[in-house]
């Protein structure tokens, strides 16, 4: 069973990999047609940032435990929310 344990909204001081586009890119082509203009905004955003979250964006970072596993996360808030949404997100 997947745990949240910490979630925070920092603003990135440094270039990140956003771990959300991932699974975004994956799943693009099936959902692109069921987005609202906002979040197709939000994609164009993020693909025109090389799906990087840049430098003074504000992301989400969470801290998971899974059983004995634990990772951390981060992404573009914008493009974690429209992967909650939508489900793209394999269930552990």
């Amino acid at each position: 069973m997947l745990t949240l344990v910490d979630q925070k909204f920092p603003i990135a001081r440094k270039d990140h990999h956003c771990m959300a586009c991932d699974f975004l890119q994956e799943s693009l082509i099936d959902v692109v047609d069921m987005f609202t203009f906002s979040q197709k905004r939000s994609v164009v955003k993020a693909r025109k940032n090389c799906w990087e979250i840049k430098r003074g964006e504000k992301y989400t970072r969470q801290f998971l435990v899974s059983g004995d596993d634990c990772w951390s996360f981060k992404g573009i808030t914008d493009i974690h929310l429209i992967c909650l949404e939508y489900e793209l997100y394999p269930e552990l």
